[in-house]
């Protein structure tokens, strides 16, 4: 009986709160598997090829600090923008965008302490939005050495600070369970973009589990145990898409949950290489094209068509699809992002 009991009290507060305010009420133990939908530390996540990094936080009461958060507390603000700084200062043409798009537990204080956190840390780094802007060849943030483009999620903060605001970025949060409901709408929105427009684009092919998703999973009335778990049903799908169509059709930065467990980078340089020779040479003919490690640690990306045997190498990180489109746009730049981690 007093199991019975409990068992309603959760399924109530499952109801009541939404999935994300039940992991808020139940122990880390159970809410971690829900909240988790990368495997590495951002900098590992950095080496892997991302350059966009989906970044939520909150102010901490209980160790009084600035954190990430996704459900569950995650690493401190600091750290996280120290690693990112760390993979910056190692491959400083690489552009990284860092967007913050969700603040909790904030006052105004807060919100200034954090941008002026991000303005400390990231220093002479920082891309400022008054001299380059989603339409700035990337070449240009590389020449300058202004690489890492940070956004913030309020207006008036990131303006003060001079951060990039939520102005500068479309992301559409799809919020379905359906496999085939998130590419339709993924789809859909690329096929409506318009390129024209000073914005960053941001594809989320991730599922959503809601509070009915996470209470079958308790009742083990599916095998699916966990976000990771989760992605595994839609990320093969959505690089099948990407490889397929989707870069064709602008696609810009694409979100996927547990990306470093599949081949996103790969697909992603491919795709700018191909992008580079056909805007170099009118049309793609085919070709080779290598990843290879180097002997300082780093990677070296080669591109030879089938038209000609020079080969064009950039060195850089394990995605240095920058170093090959240095003419394109950053909103002509199909990246490949990370969750916070």
């Amino acid at each position: 009986a007093d199991f019975e009991s409990e068992q309603r009290k959760v399924i109530e507060l499952f109801k009541s709160k939404g999935a994300l305010g039940f992991l808020e009420n139940v122990a880390p133990v159970a809410a971690a598997p829900w909240s988790v939908t990368q495997n590495h530390t951002i900098f590992e996540q950095l080496c892997e090829g991302a350059r966009y990094l989906d970044i939520r936080i909150c102010f901490d009461n209980r160790t009084n600090s600035y954190v990430t958060c996704h459900g569950l507390v995650g690493i401190s603000l600091e750290d996280a923008l120290i690693q990112i700084y760390k993979f910056s200062s190692l491959y400083p043409r690489e552009v990284i965008i860092v967007d913050i798009n969700h603040a909790y537990n904030m006052d105004e204080r807060d919100h200034r302490n954090v941008c002026s956190m991000i303005k400390r840390r990231f220093g002479a780094r920082l891309a400022p939005l008054d001299q380059l802007t989603p339409r700035t060849p990337l070449a240009e943030f590389q020449r300058l050495q202004q690489s890492i483009v940070a956004i913030y999620c309020v207006t008036q903060y990131a303006e003060e600070y001079g951060l990039w605001t939520d102005r500068t970025i479309r992301s559409s949060w799809k919020n379905r369970r359906s496999v085939d409901e998130i590419l339709k709408l993924v789809q859909e929105d690329l096929l409506e973009r318009d390129t024209k427009e000073m914005k960053l684009f941001v594809s989320q092919c991730i599922l959503t589990p809601n509070a009915d998703f996470i209470i079958d999973a308790y009742k083990k009335k599916h095998n699916v145990k966990s976000t990771m778990e989760l992605s595994e049903l839609l990320t093969p799908k959505v690089g099948a898409h990407i490889r397929q169509e989707w870069l064709k059709l602008h696609g810009n930065i694409f979100i996927v949950d547990n990306f470093c467990e599949h081949a996103f980078t790969n697909l992603l340089i491919f795709g700018n290489i191909q992008k580079h020779a056909i805007a170099a040479k009118g049309s793609w003919r085919g070709g080779r094209i290598a990843l290879t490690a180097s002997t300082e640690g780093g990677m070296y990306l080669s591109a030879t068509t089938n038209a000609n045997a020079d080969a064009k190498r950039g060195s850089s990180s394990s995605s240095s699809s920058s170093t090959l489109v240095l003419e394109n746009r950053m909103v002509e730049w199909a990246m490949l992002p990370a969750g916070q981690g």
